[in-house]
């Protein structure tokens, strides 16, 4: 129920609000949880599409920056059908995420969502999810670039059940917060 899907962008990235104060709490557990293994690149993650993983993300990631001492990242890896830009009301930047794992950039736009305080590294423009990979050896240069910078690195992926790019990022991410929307998923999915 942390963090559950139902507040819109702006409840999430408002700490005051009870989605934000959820997700102040899942952040805070994630941390937690940090301090005995490394746990500084996570996955948000549903089954299906409409689980809710973009706005966990969204929030978690505000969470994160509350400590206005952590640098954080928000990514959109979800490349087929991405939503972060929407999400925050932002243009498509020259170069995003797709470019850069095409090859056609050496470096992808990075941009600061405020007042919210994290960073974000959206899909951008580019050629479709078919012929975009997150197989490619770009993404884990990337990531580790990230991890040079930046204290948390929160990465809205694709759900599980489509296509097969979820399951690419388990060996590039250090964990995965796994999103079930309520009187939604079936058992069976989840």
């Amino acid at each position: 129920q942390a963090c559950r899907r139902g507040g819109s962008p702006t409840e999430l990235l408002d700490e005051r609000s009870a989605p934000g104060q959820q997700c102040r709490l899942l952040g805070a557990r994630l941390r937690a949880l940090g301090r005995d293994k490394r746990l500084r690149r996570i996955g948000v993650v549903g089954a299906g599409r409409g689980e809710g993983s973009t706005t966990v993300a969204l929030g978690l990631a505000r969470a994160l920056a509350q400590d206005q001492r952590l640098r954080v990242l928000l990514v959109d890896l979800d490349l087929r059908r991405p939503a972060i830009e929407e999400e925050l009301g932002l243009d498509p930047p020259a170069v995003g995420l797709r470019r850069y794992l095409e090859g056609k950039s050496e470096v992808p736009v990075l941009r600061r969502s405020r007042p919210a305080g994290f960073w974000v590294l959206s899909a951008g423009a580019g050629a479709t999810a078919a012929e975009t990979s997150l197989a490619s050896p770009r993404l884990a240069t990337l990531l580790r670039a990230a991890d040079r910078v930046f204290d948390y690195v929160v990465a809205d992926c694709p759900p599980l059940l489509e296509g097969g790019d979820a399951t690419v990022l388990q060996g590039l991410l250090d964990g995965f917060v796994f999103v079930v929307r309520s009187r939604h998923a079936q058992r069976e999915t989840i």
